[in-house]
């Protein structure tokens, strides 16, 4: 994501740390690994999974195509949701 700001002159580091820190919980914190290298994280309470992806990023087909909703567009972002898997047996 980081390059994706940058080629638009929107990356800030102390944003991205601050947004980082407000929506990361270590105990409820799962990596994704692929091929024994982390390659991101999810946090996983059976809530709603919130993205958001540049409106000109390819990101925003990841979304898609992983079931997500287009929720809200903003300048520069879209945003996107997902609601929780339904837990076996429900």
């Amino acid at each position: 994501m980081r390059e994706s700001l940058e080629r638009i002159g929107r990356f800030d580091p102390v944003r991205a740390r601050e947004r980082l820190t407000l929506g990361f919980s270590s105990a409820h914190t799962r990596h994704i690994v692929d091929e024994g290298e982390r390659v991101g994280l999810v946090v996983a309470m059976a809530l709603p999974l919130r993205g958001g992806a540049l409106r000109d990023s390819a990101a925003n087909r990841f979304y898609v195509r992983h079931g997500f909703r287009l929720v809200g567009r903003g300048e520069f972002d879209n945003d996107y949701v997902r609601s929780p898997a339904s837990p076996p047996g429900s």
